[in-house]
């Protein structure tokens, strides 16, 4: 049986949160630094962490619009572009650096 349990946020980090943070931090960092050397497109990357670690988390306000040469001409939907993708599949050795021809 499962139950759901409401989730209570704190109005402010406590102490002892900044240390887990930034053990977790480092693990996820660590796993994104072998897995970029191992997978031909990395499933986890080290960017995203350094960015959350050095706080990076705020987006910047909208910018101006594109310059009318960078702006998209034809507007494709969901479906055409899932279409021009190759069909998924599952993670395999093929998926490995080490495996590549």
């Amino acid at each position: 049986m499962t139950t759901e349990q409401e989730i209570k946020w704190l109005p402010d980090a406590e102490d002892h949160d900044y240390p887990a943070a930034a053990s977790y931090l480092g693990l996820v960092y660590d796993v994104g630094w072998v897995v970029e050397r191992v997978m031909v497109v990395p499933m986890v990357s080290t960017s995203p962490v350094r960015m959350l670690a050095e706080g990076i988390a705020v987006p910047l306000p909208p910018c101006a619009g594109l310059p009318e040469e960078l702006r998209p001409r034809i507007a494709f939907s969901d479906e055409q572009i899932r279409r021009g993708l190759p069909p998924p599949k599952r993670f395999g050795f093929s998926n490995l650096l080490f495996f590549q021809k």
